[in-house]
Order: structure tokens, then sequence, then C-alpha cells
């Protein structure tokens, strides 16, 4: 089934206004800088960002923030693009500005940042304690922080750090829209629903939030106020995330050739993106004559995803997603082979649970596929969503699936 995409890598906005740097100070060039990056998700801020950094460390060569900035500005860039150099320059630029100031706390903030991005847990947590250390007052330490825990795979203490960040700031749309995010991947949709409308409130020509606001919308059922949102995040500017989103909503209506002419512009805009190619080869799959089409969509999407997993080799969201694209290219052996590593990871995560169910059906292994079916709805996966899922039509006549939801939800309407 394809994957609801959290939006947080797309595009956003009209283009920024160059800025003359002429007569400007590197700090002052530093703080317009921020801004923009604070506003990353409209086009042309991160590079606008990226040019003005560049002038300041150009101006005064030790200046630790233009460094610190320039980092900022490339991990924004690695989100967006997926590009590994991207990541690699914004991590030499972050310790090039702790080495110059190591008293500096955005410094560690942003070095922090970066090394969760790169799987370093132990490095990224001690650089944002020495910032919190440093500085209290640091709401974007604590995003970190939140960030940090989630790679982790530890929600309570992720939500601790993102409600830390909003004691100190409040009107934070991004920090809103992550904690909304971990309330989403842990079915908790009506709360990810609240944060996303909060960051709507905060940025309301911001198409991510509204891509993400959609996404929730979605998983519980209200179609048309999802469609609604969605519009209005294409009408702001085109991202992958919302294509995608808007795909997997068709998807689920059974409107598949609407769904792949949906995810086929969500991987122009997104080429590298593993989940996107998943999701095309999904919606190819339900088209009578477009077999091939659907092999060739999974062959991409598990080349890209195994590029994330060097990186990032026992992550259960990487593994649950292989093993359900060896399913579909009709990998069985190896589906299952991923499934026992991943039957021995304890996880309360509904997606991931679910994605068990997937490739357990799709290799043929049922009672696993009940097993699993059962764990994740009583983790809050939305019984309605498996109710329309085409790819378990088979499993759904199963008496064992009615005894499931008969125990589960005695009115077999209900959810767990």
């Amino acid at each position: 089934v394809p994957a609801v995409r959290q939006a947080l890598l797309g595009r956003g906005g009209g283009p920024a206004a160059a800025v003359d740097p002429a007569g400007l100070a590197p700090y002052d060039l530093y703080t317009r800088a921020m801004a923009l990056l604070d506003r990353y998700d409209v086009k042309g801020n991160i590079a606008e960002a990226s040019r003005l950094l560049q002038i300041a460390a150009g101006k005064q060569a030790d200046y630790a923030p233009a460094h610190a900035g320039l980092a900022e500005a490339k991990r924004r860039e690695y989100w967006r693009k997926q590009d590994p150099d991207s990541l690699q320059q914004a991590l030499r630029h972050a310790r090039r500005a702790v080495e110059l100031d190591p008293h500096l706390a955005i410094a560690h903030t942003v070095l922090g940042l970066i090394l969760v991005e790169t799987g370093a847990s132990d490095e990224a947590e001690k650089e944002l304690r020495v910032a919190l250390d440093t500085d209290p007052s640091d709401a974007r330490a604590q995003v970190g922080m939140g960030l940090l825990m989630d790679s982790l795979h530890n929600p309570e203490k992720a939500e601790a750090a993102y409600r830390a960040a909003l004691t100190i700031d409040d009107k934070s749309w991004e920090t809103h829209l992550h904690l909304g995010t971990l309330y989403f991947n842990q079915g908790r949709y009506k709360e990810a629903e609240a944060e996303f409308k909060r960051s709507a409130e905060l940025t309301p020509d911001n198409h991510l939030v509204y891509s993400n606001l959609a996404a929730a919308c979605q998983m519980q059922g209200r179609y048309t106020d999802a469609a609604g949102y969605y519009q209005r995040s294409l009408e702001i500017e085109p991202g992958a995330g919302t294509y995608s989103n808007l795909g997997t909503m068709q998807f689920f209506q059974g409107l598949y050739a609407q769904a792949a002419s949906a995810y086929r512009s969500a991987v122009d805009l997104d080429a590298h993106n593993y989940l996107l190619w998943a999701n095309l080869g999904d919606a190819y799959r339900f088209i009578p004559g477009d077999e091939k089409k659907a092999l060739e969509a999974y062959s991409v999407a598990t080349r890209e995803l195994k590029e994330d997993l060097r990186s990032h080799p026992d992550d259960p969201t990487l593994l649950s997603r292989l093993a359900v694209y060896q399913a579909k290219a009709g990998q069985s052996g190896d589906a299952l082979s991923t499934l026992d590593t991943l039957e021995a990871m304890k996880s309360d995560n509904p997606g991931f649970l679910y994605r068990l169910v997937l490739a357990a059906e799709i290799a043929g292994a049922r009672e696993r596929a009940l097993a699993s079916l059962e764990r994740a709805l009583k983790a809050g996966y939305p019984l309605a969503e498996v109710r329309r899922d085409p790819e378990l039509v088979d499993l759904r006549a199963d008496p064992g699936f009615q005894r499931l939801i008969t125990r589960l939800a005695p009115d077999g309407a209900a959810g767990p």
C-alpha cells in the first residue's frame, strides 16, 4: 500500500527577494539569512540564505555564526534533495563553527542536528547538551533533542523535548509540525491534526503544513477535508510530498490511474526518493498491463532505499519498507527473511506494524500477517484503512480476519 508521506522535504512559497549585501556587516547578513532559513519551505530561501552567509564568511573569515548558518543551509538542502554531499558540507561547516568559537551555542546546536541525520547519536546528544548548557533558552537545541529521541525510537522523550521547545517558543511553526509528525507516526491522528492546524495558523502560506494537515484528515477517513487541504498546498507550491499524499488518497479510493499520475508528478520533483517510486509501483501494480512498470518502479525504490540503509542498517522503518518491496517484487524468501529480523524489534509504531502485515500477506504468510495486524490495530492503525486496502482483499476474506475484528471491535465497524 502506498505510504502517506510527511512532506518535510518539499518546496514552498514565492521566491525570496535578493538582498544587496553592500554595506551590511557579517552579523546583519547572518541574521537575515537565518530568518530566511526559518522559512525553508519558501522556494529560493535556502539559496538566498547560502549566498548571504558566503558573503558574511568572505567579509570575516573567522566569523563562526556564518559557518553555523552555512551548515544549517546545507542541512536544509539535504532535506530537500537527499544529496549526501550536502550533508557532508553541512558537517564540515558545523565543525568549523565549533572550532572557531566553542562557546557559541548555535554552532553546537547545528552540529548536533547534522549528527542526528548521520546517525551519530551519541555525539549528537553530546553537542545538543553542550548547546543547552550554554544557552538553556535555545529552542532549536530542544527540537534537536526531539529529533534525536525520535530517531532512537523513544517517542516519550521526543514529545517531552518538543514540548520543552514550545515552552521556550510556542510560535515556532516547525516545532508544531515536528510534534504533529510524531503524533501522526504514533497513530494519534487527532492530536497530529491539532498541531498541524496550529502550524497553519502561524504560517498560512506554508504548503508543507497543509500537506501534512491533509494527511492527518485522510487517516481519519475525512477525505473531503483532506482533498481541500491538498488543493491549498498545491495552490501555494506544487511539492513532491503533496502529490504523493494526494496519490495515496486516490489509491485508497480505487482511482489507480489518477494515483499513478499524481505519483509520477511526485517522482518528477524528487527522483531519488525511494518512497515515491514505491508508491508509483503500487499504483502500476493495480493497473492492468502495467505490471512491468510496477517492477521497474520497485527496482528503483529498492536501490534508493538501500542507499539509506548503508548509513542506517538497523532502522526498522527502512527495513520494514524493504520487506514490503521485496514481497511485491516476488522475492518472497527475502521478504520473509527480513521479517524474521523485524519481528525481533519491539515497536508499537502502527505504520511499522502495518508494513509487517503487508509484507507477510504478499509473501504468502497469512498467519504472520494476521498476528501483525492485531498488533497494528491495537497500536492505533485505522481499521477503515485496512478495509480499503486492495492488497488485503484475500486476507479480509479469511475467517481469521473476521474473528480478529469481532474480538477487537464487536460491532464490526468501530476501531479497536
